[in-house]
């Protein structure tokens, strides 16, 4: 078994990803893109300019290559709005990492929205509802990008689902192509 981890907490905005999972009991070494950004944008998660957003996207970019290439095992939250994640865990994997997945959702989109409303209300990181739907969608829809029952593949993550508030959990194998 690989000595070097890859953990992925993933999921829509709202989802509880961080009310679930501190990334810091996976690995030392972690990132979560919202507060580097609200870190750059002096402490405020509230108009975070895309300038800053350009330079967190390169900062964590950065982050997980760096921790492959000098073999530090590693914790990461991510929407999952875009296949990068997958990409990452495939170059990690290459490199003799194991990487697992953790997806945290709710049953409705409108359920993450509104959950949002009340995270940004207490001066907590917000998105436009239609940045939200946006998002919400591309996140589920690359989910199973790439998905694949074969457990005889060398080449997949192990993805566990959680879909609160109904405590509904499911696994399933994520093939990285």
């Amino acid at each position: 078994m690989p000595a070097h981890r890859m953990f992925i907490v993933a999921g829509p905005p709202g989802g509880g990803k961080s009310s679930l999972f501190s990334l810091s009991d996976f690995a030392d070494h972690v990132f979560n893109a919202d507060d580097r950004a609200a870190e750059l944008n002096t402490g405020s998660y509230e108009s975070i300019p895309l300038s800053v957003r350009a330079i967190v996207n390169r900062e964590f970019e950065e982050f997980v290559h760096s921790n492959i290439r000098v073999g530090t095992s590693f914790a990461m939250e991510t929407t999952l709005r875009s296949t990068i994640t997958f990409e990452q865990a495939r170059l990690a994997k290459e490199n003799g990492f194991r990487a697992s997945m953790w997806y945290v959702g709710l049953d409705t989109v409108e359920r993450h929205i509104e959950r949002v409303k009340r995270r940004a209300a207490r001066m907590g990181h917000a998105a436009s509802e239609r940045t939200l739907r946006r998002i919400h969608a591309s996140s589920l829809e690359n989910l199973p990008l790439n998905k694949s029952r074969d457990r005889k593949s060398r080449n997949f993550v192990p993805v566990t689902i959680f879909a609160s508030p109904r405590n509904f959990c499911h696994s399933l194998l994520v093939l990285l192509r």
